[in-house]
């Protein structure tokens, strides 16, 4: 049997994230985060080809983690707009635990890290990502409405309120209070007429 990895992909990514979050999406490289981890190059190598493929996984695997968290709450709540309002602050209490995933999640692109020349299952990956992001916000119009939704509207009150409280901190590097999190909640509850 042999060892295991001293250098998993796990702790590979986690150092990624770090990285991205204190330097930006340029400072994550191989060499970049081999460096960080006290690691050989070949450490990084061994799993990703290169700059374009941890990139893209550091992205997917942050997305993975937060839809998944996400869906967790909705599933738990029947009245849609007390969804739409848990689900809101749950984004506001996950990214102020995972705060350098937070970062990547919401103060940059997806095509600062996505890359249209990566191998087409990474493509795929994070295509499926961006749908399952897309039937969340479906999911909610449904639950909603029987009719034709506003999604600009639902949009900006599932997506951009919260996004919106957050930012401020995330741009200076501060921690997220926990006041954001009644705050959010209150002004959904309020636009959805709650």
């Amino acid at each position: 049997m042999g060892r295991p990895a001293k250098f998993p992909e796990d702790r590979i990514l986690d150092m990624a994230a770090e990285l991205c979050a204190a330097e930006g999406v340029e400072a994550v490289t191989a060499s970049g985060v081999a460096r960080a981890l006290g690691a050989p190059s070949g450490s990084i190598y061994h799993r990703f080809s290169g700059r374009a493929e941890l990139r893209a996984t550091l992205w997917c695997r942050t997305q993975e983690r937060f839809q998944a968290s996400y869906l967790g709450i909705l599933e738990g709540v029947d009245d849609p707009a007390a969804a739409i309002a848990a689900g809101a602050v749950h984004a506001v209490r996950w990214c102020r635990a995972n705060p350098a995933e937070a970062r990547i999640l919401i103060l940059h692109r997806r095509e600062e890290f996505v890359a249209p020349e990566l191998p087409e299952a990474l493509l795929a990956r994070a295509a499926a990502l961006e749908a399952g992001a897309t039937r969340i916000l479906d999911h909610l119009a449904r639950a909603l409405h029987d009719g034709p939704t506003d999604y600009e509207r639902l949009h900006f009150i599932a997506i951009g309120v919260p996004l919106a409280a957050m930012r401020p901190y995330l741009e200076r590097d501060g921690a997220i209070p926990p006041s954001v999190d009644s705050l959010v909640d209150d002004a959904i509850m309020t636009l959805l007429g709650g």
